[in-house]
């Protein structure tokens, strides 16, 4: 079947990973579903971003867990256009999770997770949603807090009567 004749109904997805077997594995778990339909596959970024520019999925897997497909194509891929991208991952440090979502992905799931979880994952990322377990929001939202200028926060948390002390004091 071509991307032409595809159901309206079905979420198409593209899949850019380095190894064949997880290519392959994530395209059977998905044809457990008639949802989705795997119709693009490739094995390096450029290809996936000309490849998949030309006639964009709904939702993008990214496995940047090799030394040829790395966080770095989730830059490449956003500039060519495609924005529902999902990091599908082994790798569990924070750290690297903030770093996907700073560089333009809209999920992180982990490999070790079941399948379903990847299914809703690409179903929430379809529906316009971001994609975030509880581990991941609390880690990114403590990661925003950290950057935040101190003063900054000093300021924000004056009563509206200090403010208007501080501007008295100003005049």
């Amino acid at each position: 079947m071509s991307n032409d004749e595809l159901d309206g109904t079905q979420i198409r997805v593209g899949l850019l990973a380095a190894h064949p077997v997880v290519r392959a594995g994530v395209r059977l778990m998905l044809a457990s579903d008639p949802s989705l339909r795997v119709t693009h596959e490739t094995a390096s970024t450029d290809e996936a971003a000309v490849v998949m520019s030309q006639q964009p999925p709904d939702v993008v897997i990214v496995d940047p867990d090799a030394d040829e497909v790395t966080l770095h194509a989730i830059t490449q891929l956003a500039e060519a256009g495609l924005t529902r991208l999902l990091v599908f991952t082994s790798v569990t440090d924070p750290k690297v999770h903030r770093r996907a979502f700073e560089l333009g992905a809209f999920g992180v799931v982990l490999k070790d997770q079941n399948a379903d979880t990847l299914l809703r994952a690409i179903r929430t990322l379809h529906a316009g949603e971001a994609w975030l377990e509880r581990v991941q929001a609390a880690h990114l939202l403590n990661a925003i807090r950290r950057r935040r200028d101190p003063e900054e926060i000093k300021i924000e948390s004056l009563t509206k009567r200090e403010h208007e002390v501080i501007k008295l004091v100003g005049h």
